[in-house]
């Protein structure tokens, strides 16, 4: 069985490369009953919006931060994060008012 801890990263050159969604993954002699395990990274983004406190509420761009995989269970774990800038930082009485929302579309 391999450790999980040795899988975590990116092949050289591409650690800089920001995932999207829809790019294949291929895992190969890591999965005791399967020499090949081929699936792909959904497409679908989440829709992302955040609401400052008297501020209406403003669309983010969506950012795949980390993909994993237990190819025991058969899974795929996305997850995103969205940010906007700012011209200063909140005070925490008010960063703690921060609304947002998050909705998966297909």
């Amino acid at each position: 069985m391999a450790d999980s801890r040795a899988l975590q990263g990116a092949s050289p050159g591409l650690g800089g490369i920001r995932l999207r969604g829809g790019e294949a993954l291929r895992a190969t002699h890591v999965h005791p009953t399967s020499q090949e395990w081929v699936m792909t990274i959904p497409r679908e983004q989440p829709r992302m919006s955040l609401k400052p406190p008297g501020c209406p509420y403003m669309e983010v761009e969506p950012e795949l931060l980390s993909v994993r995989v237990d190819l025991r269970a058969g899974l795929m774990v996305c997850t995103w994060s969205g940010s906007q800038e700012i011209a200063a930082r909140y005070p925490d009485d008010e960063f703690a008012q921060i609304q947002s929302r998050v909705q998966f579309v297909s």
